[in-house]
């Protein structure tokens, strides 16, 4: 899987609660816009937000960089995927 751009915006909760969207994901790491801050090194729950179901995702924070518009770029590591969870992401994100 290569980085690349989703094709609609795809909603995300973190930790069961923050709403963000994802930007990007690639093979081993998603880019993702929060309303806040994670540390580097955080272990995250994340769920993709689908229209039929919800992807449960378990990350590893790289870090947080606040953007323009007061929210936050998260790029995380993503970890433990399953072949199934990691084929649906490449058709997500091709």
């Amino acid at each position: 899987m290569t980085e690349g751009q989703a094709q609609a915006v795809i909603a995300l909760r973190i930790q069961g609660e923050v709403g963000g969207h994802v930007v990007s994901c690639g093979i081993e790491v998603l880019v993702a816009v929060s309303p806040k801050p994670f540390p580097p090194g955080k272990p995250l729950e994340l769920a993709l937000l689908l229209p039929d179901a919800e992807m449960p995702l378990h990350c590893r924070v790289i870090g947080s960089k606040k953007r323009d518009d007061g929210r936050f770029e998260l790029r995380v590591r993503l970890t433990n995927l399953r072949r199934e969870t990691r084929e649906q992401l490449q058709a997500l994100f091709p």
